[in-house]
């Protein structure tokens, strides 16, 4: 999963080319269609945990490095937009427009968005569903064993669309638990010869494929197992990652009513991958130096205390975005010792490669960083909250100065780019 990351925001980006100053438009006149009632729920908890609901909690779930990540589509455009067009939709935009707001997305279902721009005009003939339809998505697991699950906007009865699109793709039906599931190929089988680009589930590369809906959502998997889980999962007759109660803590927190705005991406780990120092940074950490060029020290203040799973998530507010970092604990003193450790880390981070990038850009955003603890009544556990909070870029802005387009939520995307780079240092727990 992580290098799908990097792919999709290369071929987000390219499809931006030649973009600067454009406004959205709707795909026929121009017109912008107001953000009906029914996708209110964009940037809500309701969003995220509807769709964790489909997510088994089995070895194979957990598996990835993220264990999850998520996106709301809906949401993101909405905030791109949010300068120059208030209230527009995703539905209302075309393929060219939602693009340059979903370039901001550095999580969530990398499958769906690698193809974004082939999808806007093929997916319906592919799978039954368009790009106007799929709201937010999130992605799990790991190859071979990996799952999707896509949220769709409520207004629409999709299943014959989605039926008579496999079928004439030789899909066959089987029914798992009162729940039909669509499906072809052996597990673990590719064919070439038989791409669908405007597939997310695996088609890019003719994987098999086992998809299904249920109440609004379209899931699936190209191996049984996982896939009949999560039918299991819809039916409600096994637990899911959203019963855990650290992850439910850890989504509580990303998405509690007391923060400002609304949350557009979510990244889970699970703390045995997150707190670990890699042997290489060991080395270069352990005698706790100062980089000689910078005057930066590079290992991190503090003892953490370990904690059980961590998120990032990204938020916005209107002026402002918002990057949190949350590490769930089992009780509210430990959270609280946390949180302060993990501020004044993040206060003071310093990149191996590269030490003042991240102090660079935390001046440059007017960021600022406060430490918070949430006492989770429903869980019982409690989750330690940095919250950094910097002034908000759009993409319909004017270009920079160097070219480049503006992009939303970028102190989250330097995060996450150090986790996968193995240089998140502030999440480290040091002996």
């Amino acid at each position: 999963m992580i290098s799908a990351f990097g792919v999709a925001a290369m071929v987000l980006g390219a499809g931006l080319a030649g973009a600067p100053g454009t406004q959205p438009a709707g795909p026929d006149d121009g017109r912008i269609v107001p953000v009906s009632a029914a996708q209110e729920t964009a940037g809500s908890r309701e969003a995220l945990t509807g769709l964790l609901a489909l997510v088994p909690d089995t070895a194979a779930a957990r598996a990835g490095l993220p264990i999850l990540a998520y996106a709301d589509l809906e949401a993101t455009v909405r905030a791109g937009y949010a300068e120059a067009a208030p209230g527009t939709g995703l539905a209302s935009l075309s393929a060219e427009d939602a693009m340059l707001a979903l370039a901001r997305l550095s999580a969530g279902p990398q499958r769906y968005l690698q193809y974004f721009g082939v999808m806007a005009e093929e997916m319906p003939g592919a799978i039954g569903v368009g790009v106007g339809d799929v709201q937010r998505g999130l992605e799990f697991g790991a190859q071979p064993s990996w799952g999707m699950v896509l949220g769709l906007a409520p207004d629409a009865d999709r299943e014959a669309a989605v039926a008579g699109a496999l079928a004439a793709r030789d899909f066959a039906a089987r029914d798992i638990a009162g729940v039909t599931v669509w499906h072809r190929g052996e597990d673990g089988s590719m064919d070439l010869a038989d791409r669908a680009l405007a597939d997310p589930f695996g088609g890019d590369l003719g994987m098999a494929s086992r998809l299904f809906l249920a109440d609004g959502r379209l899931a699936g998997s190209p191996v049984w197992p996982l896939a009949e889980a999560m039918a299991a999962a819809a039916g409600g007759t096994v637990p899911t990652l959203a019963d855990d109660p650290a992850i439910a803590t850890a989504v509580h927190a990303a998405t509690d009513p007391g923060l400002d705005g609304e949350l557009l991406q979510f990244i889970l780990l699970d703390g045995t991958d997150a707190m670990p120092v890699p042997d290489e940074l060991l080395r270069i950490l352990e005698d706790n130096i100062v980089d000689p060029d910078f005057g930066i020290r590079l290992r991190p203040e503090g003892p953490l205390p370990p904690y059980a799973v961590a998120a990032l998530a990204d938020r916005f507010a209107g002026d402002r975005d918002e990057a949190l970092v949350v590490l769930v604990y089992p009780d509210a003193v430990s959270a609280g010792q946390a949180a302060a450790v993990l501020a004044d880390r993040l206060t003071a981070y310093a990149m191996i490669s590269a030490p003042p990038a991240w102090l660079d850009r935390l001046m440059e955003l007017d960021a600022v960083i406060a430490p918070r603890v949430l006492t989770d009544a429903e869980t019982g556990l409690a989750a330690a909250i940095v919250r950094i909070n910097y002034r908000a870029v759009f993409p319909t802005q004017e270009a920079r100065d160097d070219g480049t387009q503006p992009i939303g939520g970028s102190l989250f995307r330097f995060l996450v780019g150090a986790l996968w780079r193995g240089e998140l240092t502030p999440l480290m727990v040091f002996e």
